[in-house]
């Protein structure tokens, strides 16, 4: 897991285990905001959520308190799991709390400084617990929400509002809960919706029903398509490809040279080093190269393979863009938007560099001197 993660450009920490995983992650997200810059967190479980829609386009158009805290849909003292969770844990508290509507500690988002502050005092709360055999992070959870220093500051925020949803509770546990339930049975089609149709933003707790789970790991899954056949390509045909073309001003002169063609674009990512699929790039009709996908570093054939049939090239430069141009044609094109009508050179740079760096610079400061042949 921690590789696909890594694989797919998340950025993954590790700590030392000193308590349940389930406690001790408060207290390493604590520490971990510290060093990260950012003004916002959405925090959930890891397991069994899904994110249907984007969670900060939620937050920017409803978010109005710091901490949001996500309802579970029913009350305390009417879940038998938190009488014995919460009502154990904080005795004391549990007086109070048991009229309270129970709200998830795996579905909560907020401003960065007010999360850490609560995280900490979750940690804190749980290890001060009653009754060390339960995991009490929920019950810490909601009492300190409750607690005037923090509802003021926190948004209870329903079920139906639409950002997350608990369906452990309110789908899973709909029959036996019944008439207790504070809030409706979401709608199950393609997506989860609330009553009025809107998707939630977070689902969780979804592979507690054992169809619904296999239902939207199918929808997640990485679609495969088998090869497309050498007459033409899965899923598009000349005639898609001709009425592109009549909604603007098309070079035609590839038509031809596509129509009904097998066409690979190979770009210049390091993902290929390695992988072995140079036979397989050059069995295609037509091999397209972007910017330094080309040319073909000498020795990497089996990896990259050896042919080009066009390359595109943006016709900018710099090392992380396009790269080096190898035509004169190109360099031709890329010429006329510069008034002197040649690209520059290291020459070019040691006048303006000479200058900075000497005394005549002196009076000079926060300009910018752009040395490109005139360009605007």
């Amino acid at each position: 897991v921690i590789n696909y993660l890594k694989l797919n450009h998340f950025d993954v920490y590790q700590s030392q285990l000193n308590q349940h995983i389930i406690l001790q992650r408060f207290l390493d997200l604590n520490h971990l905001l510290k060093d990260i810059d950012c003004d916002r967190i959405i925090w959930t479980d890891v397991k069994d959520v899904i994110f249907q829609t984007n969670p900060s386009h939620w937050l920017n158009k409803n978010k109005n308190k710091p901490i949001i805290a996500c309802s579970e849909c029913i009350t305390f003292k009417d879940d038998e799991w938190a009488v014995t969770n919460a009502g154990t844990s904080f005795p004391m508290e549990w007086e109070w709390l048991q009229n309270k509507t129970s709200h998830c500690a795996g579905t909560i988002a907020g401003d960065k400084e007010y999360i850490r502050d609560l995280f900490i005092n979750i940690y804190r709360w749980s290890l001060t617990s009653s009754n060390p055999d339960q995991l009490s992070d929920q019950a810490a959870y909601n009492v300190l929400i409750n607690q005037t220093q923090y509802k003021d500051i926190v948004q209870f925020t329903p079920q139906e509002d639409g950002f997350a949803t608990q369906l452990g509770t309110v789908l899973i546990k709909k029959d036996h809960f019944g008439d207790k339930l504070l809030e409706p049975t979401p709608i199950v089609d393609d997506l989860i919706r609330n009553q009025k149709g809107e998707p939630f933003v977070i689902v969780h707790q979804y592979d507690r029903n054992p169809q619904l789970k296999q239902s939207i790991h199918n929808m997640y899954k990485d679609k495969i398509y088998t090869e497309p056949s050498k007459d033409n390509a899965l899923g598009f045909s000349y005639e898609n490809w001709l009425s592109i073309r009549s909604k603007g001003k098309y070079d035609t002169q590839y038509n031809d040279l596509l129509k009904d063609k097998r066409v690979i674009i190979v770009g210049p990512s390091p993902s290929l080093v390695g992988s072995g699929k140079g036979k397989e790039i050059d069995d295609y009709d037509i091999v397209i190269r972007i910017n330094k996908g080309f040319p073909i570093e000498e020795g990497m054939e089996s990896d990259l393979g050896s042919r080009t049939d066009i390359h595109y090239h943006c016709l900018h430069t710099h090392p992380a863009c396009g790269g080096k141009i190898f035509y004169e044609e190109m360099k031709d094109k890329l010429c006329e938007n510069i008034p002197l009508r040649r690209l520059g050179t290291i020459d070019d740079q040691v006048g303006p560099i000479v200058f900075l760096c000497s005394e005549l610079s002196n009076y000079l400061n926060g300009s910018v001197i752009d040395v490109n042949g005139g360009q605007l």
